[in-house]
């Protein structure tokens, strides 16, 4: 008799999780690459739409890595034996 109450008990807190929304969708994990470079994923709240892009950043405004001249040289570095 308990065990039926038990069972019942855990079907109706499943049931309540699952109609209130707390059972939560997992959401695929692409991404979507914005025009300026940056990378938004999907809103967990809607999985079927990605996260807004960023607004006001210039892909020219990102500084880009340069490389000192002085380490580049015109023969490799030998290897040890």
């Amino acid at each position: 008799m308990k065990l039926k109450i038990l069972a019942l008990v855990f079907i109706a807190l499943v049931a309540i999780m699952a109609f209130s929304g707390c059972a939560q969708q997992a959401c695929p994990k692409d991404a979507k690459i914005c025009p300026d470079g940056t990378v938004v994923g999907r809103n967990p709240n809607n999985c079927q739409e990605f996260n807004p892009c960023p607004e006001g950043i210039n892909p020219n405004d990102i500084p880009m890595p340069t490389i000192a001249q002085d380490s580049i040289t015109e023969e490799p570095p030998e290897l040890p034996l």
